[in-house]
């Protein structure tokens, strides 16, 4: 008797889940629906410093850092350059001022 249960069970539950599913897909057409368009943000991503900051670029031709998250430290100016000993090199513009950040993004040095 305990047999033909068991038997019974998984006949029961073979039949269960060959109507519960959805139909089947091939593997390609499933990505083509899951498929997210992702745009580049940046054209151009240095190391990450000790300071775990980033230098990037645009497509526009500025610069800004970012931290591990993809977060920016500054709004994009015309050049920066990568960290060191603790401060990021900054051009406001083509023609200037330059001054020296720290890792909060604070102008520390004008030059």
């Amino acid at each position: 008797m305990p047999r033909i249960c068991t038997i019974a069970a998984v006949v029961v539950l073979f039949a269960a889940c060959r109507q519960a599913g959805p139909p089947a897909i091939s593997p390609a057409v499933a990505f083509e629906k899951a498929r997210i368009r992702l745009e580049p943000l940046f054209n151009m991503v240095d190391s990450f410093s000790a300071e775990g900051l980033a230098r990037v670029s645009s497509f526009t031709d500025s610069s800004t850092y970012i931290d591990s998250n993809g977060k920016q430290l500054i709004a994009y100016k015309y050049n920066v350059q990568p960290f060191y000993e603790g401060l990021g090199l900054v051009e406001e513009s083509e023609t200037g001022p330059f001054y020296y950040i720290d890792k909060a993004g604070k102008k520390v040095v004008e030059l």
